[in-house]
């Protein structure tokens, strides 16, 4: 039976997170794609793996008893990878960056250069809040708020991304509360739903503020449109907003509680060109964005 490892990483991510949705957003697909993914695998097994339910899927028996066969060879799958990847040698092949939104915004906006120095590699740049394993070759390389305590990982440390209180130049025109403290009771906010309410720059926010933001989104890059359209304050990070025309900073650039940043690589590739040159380039690279933050 060939196995498709896309269909495994999909089936243990639904396993794990209950439903296509989340499984999507971590695997950077649609829910629909997600979807097709256990449906064939289902085919292809000759069993019903999920129950189907109103408010998310649940492992069927069959399906509990596949969980760890399908964790053996999706790790199988990533050793084969990693061991690909290092045989290669030459700057070639493919490698996969897994970032919050931000971080993902500003990789891109610089890639070029990068691309140039590396023009035979391919990219894949994941947008994923929660944890990425680098065990199961979800990604090569994985930037964190959070450091892991434990996993064959090499870490380094990133400086903290400083961030402030942004609005549309004639929002705050039209608010003058948005130039204190009484920005948070009198201006409309744009930030993160519920199901991010977990996220540093959220929670910052909700100790300060007695309601939910009037506009919620699940993407960062949509707090910035919601700047953008004027729709009211944000917490942002300053390296975005500092560059962002039509945008008016209303506080000082601060570092809050979980906005430290961890990069990270598995053992096994610390070693391979092309991984080390990508890691020094998006150190050297996210130091220089920091640095258009005014003091």
């Amino acid at each position: 039976m060939n196995w498709n490892w896309d269909h495994l990483k999909t089936f243990e991510s639904v396993a794990d997170l209950g439903g296509l949705s989340g499984a999507a957003r971590k695997l950077g697909i649609s829910a629909a794609t997600a979807g097709r993914h256990i449906t064939t695998l289902e085919e292809q097994f000759g069993q019903v793996l999920f129950d189907r339910f109103p408010d998310g899927y649940a492992l069927t028996s069959v399906g509990l008893e596949f969980l760890p066969l399908a964790h053996d060879m999706s790790a199988t799958a990533a050793r084969l990878e990693r061991k690909k990847t290092a045989l290669q040698g030459a700057d070639q092949g493919v490698v996969r960056i897994a970032a919050g939104n931000w971080l993902s915004r500003i990789l891109l906006d610089q890639l070029e250069s990068l691309r140039e120095t590396l023009p035979q590699v391919e990219f894949e740049v994941i947008n994923a809040y929660g944890f990425t394993s680098l065990a199961r070759h979800d990604a090569d390389i994985a930037l964190r708020n959070q450091r892991p305590d434990r996993g064959r990982v090499v870490i380094r440390r990133l400086p903290s991304m400083p961030l402030a209180v942004y609005g549309r130049a004639d929002y705050v025109a039209s608010n003058p509360a948005a130039l204190n403290d009484c920005r948070f009771e009198d201006c409309a906010w744009v930030g993160y739903d519920e199901a991010l309410s977990a996220l540093p720059s959220a929670l910052w926010l909700s100790a300060r503020r007695k309601k939910a933001p009037e506009v919620r989104c699940v993407q960062a890059t949509n707090i910035l449109d919601g700047l953008r359209g004027g729709l009211g304050l944000a917490l942002i990070p300053c390296c975005i907003g500092e560059v962002e025309s039509g945008l008016k900073r209303v506080s000082e650039p601060m570092k809050i509680d979980g906005s430290d940043l961890w990069m990270l690589v598995h053992e096994d590739l610390r070693r391979v060109p092309v991984v080390r040159k990508t890691v020094d380039w998006i150190a050297a690279t996210y130091i220089r964005m920091m640095e258009r933050t005014v003091s």
